[in-house]
């Protein structure tokens, strides 16, 4: 594409904003810039789609639909309820999440209806909707945001969420959808007290999926074949509660894991694992000032072998930290 990076938010104003970086950082109102009437009603969710090299920027509207902001050059906007047909008793109790399916080219935005169900909007060419509670038999309905993402081992899509039970659960999909109790099949003993994120290592060929706990810990369900249990605090023997929902993604550049999280000192922590489990403190080893006040997000850049860790501070602007100095 055109190696750029890009971090969206919304602002005070309701809107979506866009700061992209292309060896300098710049600022895009995708609201103006899509022609889109619609205002945010939440937080977006941003992804790309390597089978037409387009970007998607995913929110529930102030008229609780799901709209979609997609760049092929310009932007453009997409009303996704009304593409996809969805009925209007699905409309949007949350934030959507998008990912897309390299197995048959497909884009994925997940989200809970008002009737706590995990509904799907995807696309092969159309937008088509499924209730995926539904689809794959499961009575667990959600309380809060589902996380979704996809396996290159066996090549499946995972959804993960927290249900009212305040175990995790997963929906996942082979050609058909399934559903498990990840609590249970892991053995954990610590229930959730938040929405879970998932991610893939590459390294080992595992899943993971992490949360926090009523106990203020990272907790981590991981899958080598068969789910299994973590605290990553203790692990990493982290002294820094959660005070946040973390966030997990991997770095190719050395094989390593990470999993990022604001805590009671209003820093940003990171777990990290290389073989074991280690801690940071990301807002000390960075020299920031700013405390943070909203969740972390991470990523990773190719094109120069970097990591990002991007929060909203105190000030109520966008922070990056970001790793190798």
């Amino acid at each position: 594409m055109d190696k750029t990076q890009h971090v969206v938010y919304r602002g005070q104003d309701n809107r979506i904003h866009e700061l992209w970086f292309n060896g300098a950082w710049h600022h895009n109102d995708l609201i103006a810039a899509s022609g889109a009437q619609v205002l945010a009603n939440g937080d977006p969710s941003g992804y790309t789609w390597d089978v037409d090299k387009t970007q998607h920027v995913v929110y529930c509207g102030l008229n609780t639909h799901i709209q979609e902001l997609w760049f092929n050059g310009t932007w453009h906007h997409n009303d996704l309820i009304a593409a996809s047909g969805c009925p209007t008793s699905a409309h949007p109790n949350g934030d959507p999440n998008g990912y897309t399916w390299a197995v048959d080219g497909t884009q994925h935005v997940v989200f809970c209806d008002e009737d706590s169900n995990v509904r799907e909007l995807w696309f092969n060419g159309a937008w088509h909707h499924n209730n995926l509670n539904a689809a794959s038999g499961s009575p667990a309905k959600v309380a809060g945001f589902p996380d979704g993402y996809t396996w290159d081992v066996d090549g499946t899509q995972h959804v993960v969420y927290r249900g009212p039970d305040r175990h995790i659960h997963e929906l996942w999909f082979n050609g058909a959808w399934h559903h498990n109790d990840l609590t249970i099949a892991s053995g954990s003993p610590v229930e959730a007290d938040g929405d879970p994120a998932g991610y893939t290592w590459d390294v080992d060929k595992t899943q993971h999926v992490v949360y926090r706990g009523p106990d203020s810990r990272i907790h981590e369900l991981w899958f080598d074949g068969a789910w299994h249990h973590n605290d990553l605090i203790a692990a990493s023997g982290s002294q820094v509660a959660a005070f946040s929902e973390p966030f997990g993604y991997t770095w190719d550049v050395d094989g390593t894991q990470h999993v990022v999280y604001r805590g009671p000192d209003r820093h940003i922590h990171e777990l990290w694992f290389n073989g074991a489990w280690h801690h940071n403190d990301l807002t000390i080893a960075s020299g920031s000032s700013v405390q943070a006040a909203g969740n972390p997000f991470g990523y990773t850049w190719d094109v120069d072998k970097t990591q990002h860790v991007v929060y909203r501070g105190e000030d109520r602007h966008i922070h990056e930290l970001w790793f190798p100095g």
